[in-house]
């Protein structure tokens, strides 16, 4: 299950990076309850003589800033959850079937925005399958 999280919280490190042009991916909260859960049942029908283990993984990301300007400075803080599916096998071949994240902005405590958005889904067949 190691490998399964490493691959999709680097996947998702990398989508966050481009979304947001940040130079670092996001700041997983350390304290947060990281889920990694094996769940076969979800393994689509394509795969099952391919891979072994369908894993669902999920943690969520705090990031927050001060803006300077005239007057008061505001605070603005995103709050967010990364998850991702992927399939993997014994000889650690991989497929990710899935990555996303989904986030609120807060400026002073107030809710702004709220955004999700799916990096990868891919749970069809590949074509070279």
């Amino acid at each position: 299950m190691s490998a399964c999280s490493l691959l999709v919280e680097y996947q998702l490190d990398a989508d966050y990076r481009e979304l947001f042009n940040s130079w670092s991916g996001p700041p997983w909260t350390e304290d947060s309850e990281r889920q990694k859960v094996v769940d076969n049942d979800r393994m689509p029908t394509w795969a099952i003589d391919l891979y072994d283990i369908c894993m669902y993984w999920e943690d969520d990301f705090f990031r927050e800033e001060m803006i300077r300007q005239r007057g008061p400075d505001t605070v603005k803080q995103w709050n967010g959850t990364g998850w991702g599916w992927i399939l993997i096998n014994k000889g650690l071949e991989f497929h990710i079937l899935e990555t996303g994240i989904r986030w609120t902005v807060q400026e002073d405590g107030i809710e702004t925005e709220s955004h999700s958005r799916t990096f990868i889904d891919a749970w069809q067949q590949p074509l070279d399958e």
